[in-house]
Order: structure tokens, then C-alpha cells, then sequence
């Protein structure tokens, strides 16, 4: 206990020894801080005296030098920088060009996209530089994701149908003019210029076995066909807007998705999984990409938003085919221009007539503008359409020159099969006793009559597997079509799709498209009828004059 006793004194007097001193440290730590900064003050201070002394000296010597109106704008001037120095001005963003890299609009849906440069690989980089893909981007570089629309200014342009405007052209296409005289003579010289010849059907098979080639460095499994509509080697008005030519690449779904599943799954993340549509389109581009690539085509525009997605192409001289170029219709696994081309075989077995009708027909539409699906006009498909109805309701002297198709198979028409061949043999027997006394000319005319003057377009439906006149059937779903105004409704034409009743071809159609419909039937009919053309009857040229949109108010504005 003593020893304890002891040992605890020192142990105290130790700690307090050792807090003094902590104390003391911390005491000068803090006084020499603050001579520091008293210091440092004191300097402040005194630079700031010096400072002032000789400003007041350099003042002083300028007064004594200067006279009055010196000082007098020396003071104005001190006090204006002043009032400046007072009021700053908020700097305006700039972005450096160095710093972004654009990429432009193509046509095809991809937005306008800035990205920063150092994001962008020097490879790619060197790439953009040298060539582009039709779809603004490099074979191996993902795209930007697609928009339907850049802006809501465009969207609500299209959804309201505007007008087109005419824009200047470096070589307009003029009406034809005929030799004949009368209008059986120039119908007839009209028919032959444009008849499919074995010359063109020759062409396009080499355009064909061309395309195959490169498209089967992709796609190895892939068949490639070729339809001509009519003489595509006679220029034509909207010759690149509604093509005369069609390719169609077709290739099982399953080894398609196959061959393009690297591709897709680029972007399967940002886009979700791809389904028949998405990998159609997919398809497509990567065609065109092998197309263009290889350096005779030439990518003109495209159209994703119809029902069978396509672009249009250019096949160039270079290519050794024909030594001018040939706009083509581009797509892959469409049925539309096989089922075309079938309808058009089978209705030329039964009635030859209605050969020459359809060509009349489609290049009447094309000339005045009313054929481009893109648009919302009806397709080349649809007015054959409207043609083998027309010829089969009664409509002309001689009554039905065609009997109803009924239901067409699809599978059997893709593999060319002629469709109802017993049931067209004995329609043909009975067609063939009569007399053939209408000409294709004068069908021509009894035609723009009939959908002028007689066809109810809200009322009736037409169906070329029920060959009649009647209303829709309750099946077929109707078409309602905003008015120009956003406002009003209207019932757009009835058009049966002969391969799936429950379709409706005519749903493409936009208020403004109904309006030039009507337009131009009326237009035909009147000039057929000589009212207010000052002549006694209307010459297929004046019929078939290419329209033109009308110009732009802007214009009309800057030349008043």
C-alpha cells in the first residue's frame, strides 16, 4: 500500500508536466500564427500605401502638365469605364465546330445527330471521310436510332397531307405526242411504246443475276427476281417516284434472321427483339449497303412506313445492262409484285383486253401524279385492281369481260401456279363467243367514265373475288380518314385485298389523295367530253400532260 502510495505522486506530478508543456506548444503555435498573420497585414498594408503614393504622384504630375480640357476627358473617360464595368453582358454559348461532328439527314428516318469528336474512333473517323453507306453511316458502325419524324412541325405536315410544291427541274418530262391521228390511232401507238418487250424482260434478268451476285456475298440462300410493269426504256414522268422495275430478294425467314443476327443484336438492347417487320427492314438496308458498295447502284429515297418496306435504287450505266439508268423498286420477301404479275398473267389468259387496259390505266395515273403509294395514293397494284373490277361489273357495252377471281391462294400464286384454272377455262369458253367489239382505247374512256360519273367511292367496296357491285362486306374493316381541316371524317374507298378479304388496300389513302382522285377523274372526264377545252374531243396528250404540285406561295410572294 505505501509503495502504491508513493508511485501515484509521481505519476501525477509526470502528467502535469506533460500537459504544461502540450499547453505551452499549443500557446506558441497560436502566437506565432497570429505575428504571422499580423505580419502579413502590415505588408498588405504598407504595399498598399506605396501603391497609392505613386498612383497620387503619377495624378499629381498629369495635372500639373495637362490643362483643362484634357482633365475634362480624362474624368469623362474614368466615368463611362466605370458605368461599363458596372453593367457586364451576359456572354453568349458558343459550340465549338472542333469539338462536335455532325451527321447529316439522309432521307431515310435517321435524325440529325452531334456527337462529341473525341467520343468518335480515329478509325471511324477516317472512315466517315472517305465514303458513307446510303443510310448516312459506315458498314460495321451501328446507326443512330431511327425517328418516324425529326420534329412535330413535320409530323403534323404530314398527318395533315400537305401539298406538294413545285420545285424547278433540270430536265422536265413533256407529254408524249403521237403520230396517229384520232384517238384509236394514238391509243394504239401509246400501247405499243409501252407493252413489255422481250428486249426489257432480257434486261431485267441480267439486272437480276447482277444483284444476286452481291447480295449473295450476305445473304448466300437468297433468290433474286425481276418484274417489269411496261417499256421501262422510255423515259417517263415520276419514273424514280413509282419505278417501273421491281427486284424482289427472297430468302427463308428463319435462315434471314439467321444470317442477320449479328447485325440486329447491336441494337437489341436499345430496340427490343426484332419481329418480321424490324428484320425486313433490316434486311433491306444491308442489301443496300452490299448495292451500293459495290458501285453500280445509286440510292435514291426509301419508304419503311408502307405495308411492304422498300427503297429505290438506281442501277447506273456502269453496271453494263443498259446504257442508261434504270430506277429499281427495291425489296425483300414483298408478295406484292408477284401477286401483280400473276393477276395480270391470269386476266390476260381470260380477256387479252384487259392487258392493254391495265398498262392504259397505270400509265395515266403515274403521268398525273396519283400513283405513289408513298404519298397516299394508290399503288400500280391497286389501280390493276380497279381495273379487273371495272371489267367485271358490266360496266361496258358488252357486259362482264371477266368473271369473279374468288379467294386466291397466296402460297399457290408465290409459287406460279395459275389460280382456278378449270373455272377460267370455262369462263373463257363462254367469253370467247362473244364479239369482240369494244377496243381497248374505248375501254380506256369507259373506264375514267365509270369511276368518274357511276362508282360510289364511300358506298360501294371493291372486290374482285365477288366481281359485283354492292356494298363493303362486314368483314372488311372501313377506312376513316381525317379531314384537311383536323376537323371532319370521311369513309375512305373499299379495296378488297383478293388474297385476304379481312384486308383493306385502300387504308393508305389521306384526305388529300381522295381530293386529287376526284380531281383528276373529273378532269378526264371532261376532257373526254370536250367541256371546256375548246376543242370537240380530248387528244391523249392533253390527257396524259404530266401534273406538276402547284408553286410555292413563298415564290409567288417574291415575285410580286
Amino acid at each position: 500500500t505505501n509503495s502504491r502510495s508513493l508511485e501515484n505522486p509521481s505519476q501525477t506530478r509526470r502528467a502535469a508536466m506533460v500537459s504544461s508543456l502540450h499547453a505551452v506548444r499549443d500557446s506558441s503555435a497560436r502566437t506565432g500564427t497570429t505575428i504571422a498573420r499580423t505580419f502579413a497585414m502590415h505588408l498588405d498594408a504598407a504595399e498598399g500605401v506605396r501603391t497609392s503614393a505613386v498612383v497620387l504622384a503619377i495624378v499629381a504630375v498629369l495635372f500639373a502638365t495637362a490643362d483643362l480640357s484634357q482633365l475634362v476627358f480624362a474624368f469623362g473617360g474614368a466615368v463611362a469605364f466605370a458605368l461599363l464595368r458596372g453593367s457586364p453582358v451576359p456572354a453568349a454559348k458558343k459550340i465549338s465546330k472542333a469539338t462536335c461532328s455532325l451527321t447529316k439527314d439522309n432521307g431515310v428516318g435517321f435524325p440529325s445527330v452531334m456527337t462529341p469528336a473525341s467520343a468518335v474512333a480515329p478509325d471511324v473517323a477516317a472512315a466517315r471521310t472517305k465514303a458513307r453507306s446510303p443510310w448516312g453511316r459506315v458498314p460495321g458502325v451501328p446507326p443512330p436510332p431511327p425517328l418516324l419524324m425529326r420534329n412535330a412541325a413535320a409530323a403534323a405536315a404530314a398527318a395533315a397531307g400537305q401539298l406538294d410544291v413545285r420545285q424547278p427541274s433540270a430536265q422536265p418530262v413533256a407529254a408524249p405526242s403521237f403520230r396517229a391521228d384520232g384517238w384509236e390511232g394514238a391509243v394504239e401507238e401509246l400501247l405499243s411504246q409501252i407493252s413489255p418487250t422481250s428486249e426489257g424482260d432480257m434486261i431485267v434478268q441480267q439486272l437480276a443475276d447482277r444483284m444476286e451476285q452481291v447480295v449473295r456475298g450476305l445473304l448466300p440462300e437468297a433468290e433474286v427476281l425481276g418484274f417489269a410493269s411496261s417499256d421501262f426504256t422510255r423515259g417517263t414522268a415520276y419514273g424514280v417516284a413509282v419505278p417501273e422495275v421491281e427486284i424482289v430478294v427472297t430468302i427463308s425467314s428463319q435462315v434471314l434472321a439467321a444470317r442477320l443476327r449479328d447485325r440486329h443484336l447491336q441494337h437489341m438492347e436499345a430496340k427490343g427483339p426484332m419481329d418480321d417487320r424490324k428484320l425486313q427492314k433490316s434486311a433491306i438496308r444491308a442489301c443496300t449497303d452490299r448495292l451500293v458498295g459495290a458501285g453500280h447502284f445509286k440510292f435514291r429515297r426509301s419508304a419503311f412506313r408502307c405495308e411492304e418496306p422498300k427503297v429505290t435504287l438506281l442501277a447506273l450505266p456502269s453496271l453494263g445492262v443498259h446504257n442508261e439508268a434504270i430506277p429499281i423498286s427495291f425489296s425483300v420477301n414483298s408478295t406484292t409484285p408477284m401477286c401483280c404479275a400473276a393477276l395480270l398473267r391470269d386476266c390476260s389468259f381470260m380477256e387479252p383486253r384487259a392487258k392493254a387496259l391495265i398498262l392504259l390505266v397505270k400509265r395515266w395515273a403515274k403521268d398525273r401524279g396519283i400513283c405513289h403509294a408513298a404519298k397516299g395514293h394508290f399503288s400500280p397494284y391497286l389501280w390493276t385492281l380497279l381495273a379487273i373490277y371495272f371489267l367485271q361489273v358490266g360496266a361496258t357495252k358488252e357486259g362482264p369481260l371477266l368473271p369473279p377471281l374468288g379467294v386466291l391462294n397466296l402460297q399457290t400464286t408465290l409459287a406460279g401456279h395459275p389460280a382456278n384454272s378449270q373455272a377460267k377455262k370455262r369462263q373463257l369458253k363462254r367469253l370467247g363467243n362473244e364479239s369482240e367489239t369494244t377496243s381497248p382505247a374505248s375501254l380506256f374512256k369507259e373506264f375514267l367514265h365509270f369511276y368518274a360519273n357511276s362508282f360510289d367511292f364511300r358506298g360501294e367496296g371493291v372486290s374482285v373475288r365477288l366481281g359485283r357491285r354492292a356494298a363493303p362486306h362486314i368483314s372488311l374493316p372501313l377506312h376513316v380518314v381525317l379531314g384537311e381541316d383536323g376537323a371532319t371524317t370521311q369513309i375512305g374507298v373499299s379495296i378488297e385485298d383478293p388474297y385476304n378479304r379481312r384486308r383493306n388496300l385502300g387504308d393508305g389513302a389521306t384526305a388529300l389523295s381522295l381530293r386529287r382522285l376526284r380531281e383528276e377523274l373529273s378532269r378526264a372526264a371532261a376532257l373526254l367530253d370536250g367541256d371546256g377545252c375548246g376543242c370537240e374531243g380530248a387528244t391523249l396528250t392533253r390527257l396524259l400532260e404530266p401534273w406538276a404540285p402547284p408553286a410555292a406561295e413563298v415564290e409567288e410572294d417574291k415575285e410580286s
